[in-house]
């Protein structure tokens, strides 16, 4: 019984990702990691085709992301540790400079947390 649901709690916790993108200008890109910069390959997360193997390996997208995104850059912003550091909300996630990555996606990481009721 343990193990079942220890191995259940797991898996929830890989089935959403964060993804870190290095830029120029010593920017940092977060992003949902479900989310393709590529554009999506249908045939790769079509429900009807994958099966539960390939399905456990697809990273959900992260529930009301754009809320979290827009939720953190507020409160990045009114705490006033980012008074020398830049950022911006994107539609798929969020641009900073590296000197505010780190708070920003301690922010974010908690308000995911939240959402999943982990």
């Amino acid at each position: 019984m343990f193990k079942s649901t220890f191995n259940e709690g797991i898996s929830c916790l890989f089935r959403y990702g964060l993804d870190f993108r290095l830029m120029s200008e010593q920017r940092i890109t977060i992003l949902d990691a479900s989310h393709s910069l590529f554009g999506s390959n249908s045939s790769s997360t079509d429900s009807a085709t994958t099966d539960s193997a390939t399905s456990s390996l697809i990273l959900r997208p992260i529930p009301q992301f754009r809320e979290i995104v827009a939720n953190s850059v507020r409160d990045a912003r009114s705490s006033g540790k980012f008074a020398t550091s830049k950022i911006a909300a994107i539609e798929v996630g969020v641009i900073c400079d590296a000197d505010g990555v780190r708070a920003l996606s301690k922010v974010m990481h908690s308000q995911i947390l939240e959402r999943l009721k982990i």
